[in-house]
């Protein structure tokens, strides 16, 4: 994550402060940078990700449709 935003940062496409946002299959890390360095005090983990999010759409028109699935 780290290695992206700063090549990215390299190319013009990153501003020197930003926001990475890293989701994996089970969790998602937050990582906020400023004057391009990372804030690792401000860095947070979340037991949220890419499954999760994956899970919650399919049950999505479940609800709306009670004879979806």
């Amino acid at each position: 994550m780290l290695f992206s935003y700063k090549y990215n940062q390299k190319l013009g496409i990153c501003d020197r402060d930003g926001l990475a946002i890293c989701s994996g299959f089970t969790t998602s890390h937050v990582i906020q940078f400023i004057n391009g360095e990372p804030v690792y005090e401000a860095s947070c983990r979340t037991n949220v990700g890419g499954y999760h999010v994956a899970d919650y759409l399919q049950q999505l028109p479940s609800v709306k449709y009670l004879y979806h699935m």
